[in-house]
C-alpha cells in the first residue's frame, strides 16, 4: 500500500477531448508540471535521484496515437540533468516489436519519434518505458533501453492480435543502480520468464 502508483495516458483511455477532460478529473492528483495544454496527461516526477518522465502518445492535440511531443521533454530533462537515473515512461514504443511497424497504430510516428529518440540520447536517459505490445521485449538503440511490458492485461488484443504461445501475462520488476539495469519478467504464477542484466559502468567511465 505505499507503493506509489503513477498513471500514463494511452489509446485506451485518453483517445479524444472528452475522453482527456474524464481523465483529468478522475486523477486530479497527477501533477500539472507538463506542457500547458497536456496539464495533467503528460508530467514528471522527481525522488531524490530518481526522474520519471511520464509522456502521453495519444494527445488529441498533436494528431492522437502515435504522436509525441520532444520540446517539453527537452527542458524538463535539462531542468533535471542532475538526476543520476532518469527513465521516460509512455505508451507506444518508437523502435517496431514483434513485426508491429505500422504507426500510428503501432509505434510512433517516425519522425517525431527519432526526434524523441535523440532527446532521450541527449540527456542520456536509462530507458523508455512502454506498453501496448503484449509481449515483454527490450531493445537498445544509441545507449537507451526501450523495455516493452504489454502482458499484464490480456493473452491478444483485439481480432487475435499478438496471441501466441511465447506470450504471457506478466509484470516486470526493475532494478538500478550504478552498477546497471537489472529487471525480470513475472507470470501470474509468480515464475521468472525472462531477465535481463543490462551493464552501464563501462559506458559511463568512457563517457
Amino acid at each position: 500500500r505505499k507503493i506509489p502508483i503513477h498513471h500514463i495516458t494511452s489509446n485506451h483511455n485518453t483517445y479524444d477531448q472528452e475522453s482527456e477532460y474524464i481523465w483529468r478529473k478522475v486523477f486530479p492528483s497527477i501533477p500539472r508540471n507538463g506542457p500547458a495544454e497536456q496539464a495533467g496527461l503528460s508530467y514528471y516526477v522527481r525522488r531524490g535521484n530518481l526522474l520519471l518522465v511520464f509522456v502521453n502518445t495519444s494527445f488529441s492535440g498533436l494528431g492522437g496515437d502515435g504522436h509525441v511531443e520532444h520540446v517539453w521533454l527537452d527542458q524538463t530533462l535539462t531542468a533535471h540533468a542532475d538526476a543520476e537515473y532518469k527513465f521516460v515512461v509512455g505508451h507506444h514504443p518508437v523502435f517496431a516489436v514483434n513485426g508491429y511497424g505500422e504507426y500510428p497504430l503501432w509505434r510512433i510516428v517516425p519522425d517525431e519519434g527519432g526526434t524523441f529518440w535523440k532527446v532521450l540520447v541527449k540527456h542520456r536517459v536509462l530507458a523508455y518505458l512502454r506498453s501496448l505490445i503484449i509481449a515483454f521485449d527490450v531493445q537498445e538503440y544509441d545507449g537507451v533501453l526501450q523495455i516493452l511490458s504489454g502482458g499484464a492485461g490480456a493473452n491478444c488484443g483485439p481480432g487475435g492480435f499478438m496471441d501466441g504461445p511465447a506470450e504471457y501475462h506478466h509484470a516486470v520488476q526493475i532494478a538500478v543502480d550504478r552498477m546497471g539495469i537489472r529487471c525480470q519478467a513475472l507470470d501470474i504464477q509468480g515464475v521468472v520468464r525472462e531477465r535481463l542484466d543490462h551493464s552501464f559502468t563501462q559506458q559511463r567511465a568512457s563517457a
